[in-house]
């Protein structure tokens, strides 16, 4: 339901845009997965038993993360068909907010190799973190309802917790777009290294210019971090030292002004009680992908 109502709502927007072969492909998806996403969705509510089928209905909104990320700069340009980016605004609220810009003097502050190259480890470690707690649940490895291949309540919430926070940030990220410090020149006295060094080729390869505030990384590690308090304590300390490590490190890295970490924080923490009282009011109906009390 969710994911659904995200593609049927910035479709328009790829529309408007003039029809250009990335942009017909990316408005092709949207207009072919929203009737597929929903016709999944209510196989969910059936219990379907197909193994295949099943994981596809359990998988399916984390699977569309790195698609939806990808096409974020044709929504950014909208009907206009250029992007205004924020990035003055942002740069005066961190002056006001800290008096300087962190992610300017962190590095040169701190001109540690060692310091460096763990908070870039834990940067990129974020990709991961996407991931692997949901499949050590839907793996039945940890939480309460351990059943190997079967999604639980606790699978569910997580997924639709994670859903949330990703697609809050797209939306902002499409009509307040802020490049972020990395684009705007190289922070003074950061330490080179083969982990720095790997994590800028992974942004030079996937990363969506305009897509800095707030941190999505910053938003689903602390969206991953709540919910593993509730279904997963056993890997608790494990999320947050990595979480805390990927904050700083967004900020000593140059890729984010540390407002992008704030607001990304709050947008994490947000999503949590958003995705429970969605999960209360679509749990009588077959609208999403929930499922109702006793399915698995």
């Amino acid at each position: 339901m969710v994911l659904s109502a995200y593609l049927g709502g910035t479709a328009p927007l790829l529309a408007l845009g003039g029809i250009t072969p990335l942009r017909f492909l990316a408005l092709s998806l949207h207009v072919c997965a929203v009737p597929a996403l929903l016709r999944l969705a209510s196989r969910r509510q059936q219990d379907v038993d197909g193994r295949f089928e099943r994981v596809l209905v359990d998988w399916a909104p984390l699977i569309f993360v790195p698609v939806l990320y990808g096409e974020l700069p044709l929504l950014m340009e909208g009907w206009a068909g250029t992007v205004q980016y924020h990035d003055p605004a942002i740069a005066r609220l961190e002056l006001a907010i800290f008096g300087s810009q962190p992610a300017s003097h962190w590095a040169g502050k701190w001109p540690s190799r060692s310091l460096s190259e763990f908070l870039h480890a834990c940067y990129a470690s974020y990709y991961v973190l996407i991931y692997l707690p949901p499949l050590l649940l839907y793996l039945g490895m940890t939480g309460p309802e351990p059943r190997v291949g079967r999604s639980t309540d606790a699978f569910q919430d997580t997924v639709l917790a994670l859903q949330i926070s990703f697609l809050i940030c797209f939306l902002v990220f499409v009509f307040f777009p802020v490049q972020g410090p990395r684009y705007l020149g190289v922070p003074q006295g950061v330490p080179d290294g083969p982990v720095r060094r790997l994590v800028l080729g992974m942004l030079e390869l996937g990363s969506s210019r305009g897509a800095a505030f707030p941190s999505s990384h910053v938003a689903v590690a602390t969206t991953q971090f709540v919910m593993v308090l509730q279904y997963q304590r056993r890997v608790g300390p494990l999320v947050l030292g990595i979480s805390l490590g990927l904050a700083a490190g967004a900020v000593y890295g140059g890729f984010h002004y540390a407002v992008d970490v704030l607001a990304g924080v709050a947008v994490g923490t947000l999503a949590v009680p958003l995705a429970g009282v969605l999960r209360r009011r679509l749990e009588p109906t077959a609208s999403g992908f929930t499922s109702p009390p006793g399915a698995s």
